[in-house]
């Protein structure tokens, strides 16, 4: 076995020198999926364009064979064609992966072997598991989720009431704030008083209002922080109620008691945050208060 290039990692996989310590990097577009390997003079090594399944169009690759990583990023085998996506392989010719979906449960009423959803434009897999829309235009809101939204779980008090009202114990909770575990995020137009929601007849889903995420990707500075903040605050008081139907814990209460999302922000912030200008005073007082300690 000879080694032949060194990855360069930054968030991503994003080239690779070879053994003489020339440099290459690897150009993709919104999926991820390999388009251009360019050299440190600009210079063009290879290219190809994809199918919507991740095969390459006849007559529309240049030395594609130079590359190893190709649809969605992943690693093509040479000898089988196949990708590897961590948790199985992936035939982009006929858009099926060879063995079931991990986490198949999740899922019920798709074939286990389907792959993105039966939408790949819409959709990456980071692993071969869970699918994520990274649909085109929530580029900023795909990166909070993919590296951002797990530092919740780093706050105590967060994962202590987390823990409390969900029944879920520190490492299910994590594993499930993990880009391409737990629940699937659907963006749907709600009216403005509405945050988000969690509905038990989709056990695996959590919502959130478009016009959070619109305005979101439109922030800049003091606007995204306070934004950011918000998208947080709904993500986790959804998550309660995603928390406790994993865990069969239904109640029977009736009224704004039975809430628990809101028990949640009641019992982390001192209050219910439902809106821009609450999430904006909330973390003004924060501030203020950590100044004077």
């Amino acid at each position: 076995m000879n080694i032949e290039r060194f990855n360069i990692w930054g968030r991503d996989n994003e080239g690779y020198v070879d053994l003489q310590n020339h440099k290459y990097y690897y150009i993709k577009d919104h999926l991820g999926s390999v388009r251009v390997v360019v050299n440190e003079s600009n210079n063009i090594v290879s290219a190809q364009d994809y199918d919507m399944w991740g095969s390459i169009m006849e007559g529309r690759s240049f030395d594609s064979y130079k590359g190893k990583y190709k649809f969605n990023g992943k690693e093509r085998d040479k000898e089988s064609n196949y990708d590897y996506f961590g948790a199985r392989y992936y035939d982009a010719r006929i858009g099926r992966w060879f063995t079931t979906d991990p986490s198949f449960e999740k899922s019920f009423g798709w074939s286990f072997y389907k792959a993105f959803f039966d939408n790949p434009i819409k959709f990456s897999d980071p692993n071969g598991e869970f699918e994520f829309p990274k649909t085109k235009g929530y580029e900023k809101f795909s990166n909070y989720l993919e590296h951002t939204v797990i530092e919740l779980t780093k706050n105590k008090v967060i994962m202590k009431e987390l823990k409390d009202l969900t029944g879920l114990s520190k490492q299910q909770i994590q594993e499930k704030f993990e880009f391409g575990s737990g629940p699937k995020i659907e963006i749907i137009d709600y009216e403005h008083t509405k945050k988000g929601q969690f509905d038990p007849k989709k056990p695996n889903v959590i919502s959130i209002n478009k016009k959070i995420i619109d305005a979101f990707e439109l922030s800049f500075g003091k606007d995204t922080e306070i934004i950011q903040f918000l998208i947080g605050v709904t993500l986790l008081h959804e998550f309660v109620h995603y928390g406790r139907n994993k865990s069969n814990i239904n109640s029977n209460e009736k009224g704004p008691e039975a809430e628990y999302g809101f028990i949640f922000e009641e019992r982390v912030y001192g209050r219910t945050i439902n809106n821009y200008d609450q999430a904006e005073e909330y973390l003004q007082e924060h501030k203020r208060n950590k100044d004077k300690k």
